[in-house]
């Protein structure tokens, strides 16, 4: 393995990916600043480019084309993504304040959170008319928050605009067959579906104009969209021109527009079921779907960072984009409150970016800071959904599919440079995690070795991780070493998963209590070895900093089975290295052995495979945010919880499935019981996204030697693709129990109900007939 560059003693932190820092981010994977660690802060791990939003209602292209995968871009950079909630900041300290977290420290920090839409205060539902009962109060706030979007965040819209169509369709459906009865077709509608764009602006012109593909899509074929203004005249303040040539081409389409209606309060009118909004001037408008595409505003976090800000709540800035009153703090985009106001547009805030990228440089340089001068003007495109498009520049409007197409080649470029290339599948690469230990052929070869060398242990020695006789999967291999009175030990070390310390701490503390959990112990102290990596300079923080946030990961989880660090050692060197030994007690009446398997048992694996396979894609850049989300998040369930249910159904053996793959720690558990073990690999758990990577030839670096100490014993009459998930390294992998059949499907149950979504009945344990071990039907 080749040595990590040392650690950085300084530290850049983006909070919030909008435009701007994105554009930090892509020039950050080209030419990183020297001796600066950068961190990207993130409430989603997906960003999205707003532009494309209408062409992805009208169904123009996927909504892949509107996302900036945030994962993608950090693991090329080579960057650290840390994806919580930000709580405040200690502006004097120049720390981060997390709710779940260690705080952050940053030497230069730019803010770029966006802005929220400016909402109408909303009122408790109106009384009813007489003939309907009034809805509990309860369903009025369902019915609200199915009936009432915002478009922002922009990263959730989509499936939330969705849901809310479904179900008025669904409400609508069951008025009809409740008024016209059970034989009614459950799809008929009664009447238009109305539905109010709210915000008049280039955002609510677009999105008034490419829903009619989304609703087709959704199969509603009648409506009645509105464009709601509160000026009397939509793109208020805009070129005349393009005024009257949007209006006309909103009439062609079925859009009506409301003007000089400024909504002063919402809510939830049960007598009418639609939601109402109420005018300055007393006017009511009821719709049932109100999308809210209105003005800015500054998000609530703003007013909790112990900065200067404008009477908006915005953040006051100077000509260097530099908060007013600190150094080395930023904002921008909507964030960012300019002297001569510029309005929040992302077009300002893409222009911002290379202005950003060499102030940062400039920062760290101790140089004096360029100022921004934002642009007088910029070109305008309004999207209508069908090929035709608004153009308005310098003073020249047209319509047409030409500004369709110079729109879509704007947009698709600008996505294009926030996506990297992904590593080659077939360049070699070490894995991290438990993809990165010896391989079960070398580590048999050197155990057989060494008690060869040494002669016999005295009787009352143990090792747990192997055995002198034997083959390694044939040895009386346990997961944890007995020490005596109830208590046992076990150890796990491997290179931190990802570039965060402390998600880093977190997956190791999980990772090594399954060993115990296996065994039926509970843990009750671990002992940390770390090496900490080398700092680029002497004295510095860096690596004080980078252990607390490791150590309070590895105490957050051990916290969740009331398990303490107890202590532990620390060197220097080249490349981070992690372990820690568990120590823990035996909760039942037994040590729960490899060997107790039983013919005629059900197989239960309590999480999904893939994480191996994950990794490897994520180290090489090709892993969606998607799919690393549901890998980190299933690596994270803590499996204590499982001691409680070994008793209640009497669970005969157990293993954790981690380095060697399901396979051969399936293969373990075979040998030492002398039985064998069918699968049924169409319910064999696995992550979504790994399958296709593994078409995609992504393997993790451990894949190829455990495919090839296990396959020799295994038996899979249809070899597929699935199948080499069998032999991928899982970090933090599930447990995997053999139990009396007719105790299984209460077993998955209650795994399910407590957090074990993938937990599934894989196969059967079987009379032994000599080779193959593991056979698949």
């Amino acid at each position: 393995m080749s040595s990590e560059p040392a650690l950085a003693t300084r530290d850049l932190v983006l909070l919030g990916i909008g435009h701007t820092n994105s554009h930090v981010l892509r020039m950050w994977m080209m030419d990183p600043i020297k001796n600066v660690r950068l961190t990207c802060v993130s409430n989603y791990s997906i960003a999205t480019y707003s532009g494309m939003l209408p062409a992805v209602l009208a169904g123009q292209c996927g909504p892949e084309a509107m996302e900036v995968d945030l994962v993608r871009m950090c693991s090329a950079a080579g960057v650290r993504l840390v994806h919580e909630p930000v709580k405040g900041l200690d502006p004097a300290n120049r720390l981060i304040r997390f709710s779940d977290r260690p705080p952050m420290h940053y030497d230069a920090l730019s803010i770029g959170v966006g802005s929220v839409p400016d909402l109408p205060r909303c009122e408790s539902p109106l009384a009813s008319m007489g003939k309907q009962k009034e809805l509990s109060a309860e369903q009025d706030s369902v019915e609200l928050e199915m009936r009432a979007l915002a478009i922002k965040p922009m990263q959730t819209f989509l499936p939330r605009l969705e849901q809310s169509i479904d179900y008025l369709v669904d409400q609508r459906a069951e008025r009809t067959q409740a008024e016209m009865g059970p034989a009614i077709d459950l799809t008929v509608q009664t009447g238009p579906m109305r539905i109010g764009v709210v915000g008049s602006g280039a955002a609510g012109v677009e999105i008034a104009s490419c829903l009619r593909g989304f609703l087709a899509k959704r199969g509603v074929s009648e409506y009645e969209i509105s464009l709601v203004s509160r000026s009397r005249e939509i793109l208020s303040g805009g070129n005349p021109k393009l005024v009257t040539r949007t209006v006309a081409e909103l009439g062609k389409r079925g859009v009506a527009i409301v003007n000089s209606f400024e909504v002063a309060s919402y809510g939830w009118s049960s007598a009418s079921n639609a939601v109402h909004l109420q005018g300055h001037s007393g006017q009511l408008q009821e719709f049932d779907l109100v999308i809210w595409a209105t003005g800015a505003t500054a998000p609530p976090l703003l007013g909790d960072l112990g900065l200067v800000t404008d009477d908006q709540g915005f953040l006051k800035v100077d000509e260097t984009l530099s908060c007013v009153g600190q150094t080395g703090v930023f904002a921008v985009g909507d964030t960012a409150s300019i002297q001569d106001s510029v309005p929040k547009a992302g077009v300002y805030a893409v222009r911002q970016g290379p202005i950003l990228w060499k102030n940062l440089h400039r920062y760290f340089a101790g140089q004096q800071l360029m100022r921004y001068q934002p642009q007088k003007g910029f070109l305008k495109l309004l999207n209508f959904g069908d090929g035709h498009t608004a153009m308005e520049w310098k003073g020249f409007v047209t319509v047409g599919r030409l500004p369709w197409n110079l729109k879509k080649w704007i947009d698709e470029s600008f996505l294009a440079k926030h996506t990297p290339a992904p590593m080659d599948s077939e360049e070699e690469m070490q894995c991290s995690g438990c993809g990165c230990k010896l391989d079960a052929i070398s580590l048999e070869a050197s155990l057989t070795t060494s008690f060869d060398a040494a002669g016999e242990l005295h009787a009352d020695d143990t090792l747990a991780s192997g055995s002198p006789s034997g083959s390694w999967f044939g040895g009386q291999a346990e997961d944890a070493a007995e020490i005596g009175g109830g208590w046992l030990a076990s150890v796990d070390f491997f290179t931190p998963p990802v570039p965060d310390p402390f998600t880093s701490g977190r997956l190791l503390a999980v990772h090594a209590a399954s060993d115990l959990l296996a065994v039926g112990a509970r843990p009750h102290k671990a002992l940390a070895t770390v090496t900490v990596p080398e700092a680029q300079e002497k004295g510095n923080a860096a690596q004080s900093r980078w252990l607390a946030e490791l150590l309070a990961g590895i105490r957050k989880e051990l916290g969740q089975s009331n398990a303490v660090l107890a202590g532990g050692h620390t060197i220097v060197g080249p490349r981070a290295e992690i372990g820690l030994t568990v120590v823990g007690r035996i909760e039942g009446d037994r040590v729960l052995r490899k060997d107790s398997a039983r013919v005629g048992d059900a197989l239960v694996l309590l999480k999904p495979l893939g994480t191996g396979t994950i990794m490897a894609a994520w180290h090489r850049g090709r892993c969606s945010a998607r799919d690393w989300d549901n890998s980190l998040a299933t690596m994270l369930i803590p499996q204590d919880i499982v001691l409680e249910w070994l008793s209640p159904y009497d669970v005969h053996s157990a293993t954790d499935v981690t380095g060697f793959g399901l396979a051969g720690h399936l293969l373990e558990m075979m040998t030492q019981s002398g039985v064998s073990a069918e699968l049924e690999m169409d319910s064999i758990p696995m992550l979504p996204g790994a399958v296709e990577l593994c078409r995609q030839g992504v393997r993790s670096s451990l894949y190829e030697s455990n495919r090839a100490a296990a396959s020799p014993r295994c038996d899979f009459i249809k070899s597929t693709i699935e199948h080499d998930l069998l032999f991928d390294p899982q970090t933090c992998g599930g447990l995997l129990v053999s139990l009396p059949s007719e105790n299984a499907q209460e077993f998955v149950s209650v795994a399910r109900k407590n957090g074990f979504q993938a937990a599934a009945r894989i196969g059967d344990v079987v009379e032994q007939k000599g080779e193959p071990l593991i056979l698949s039907r």
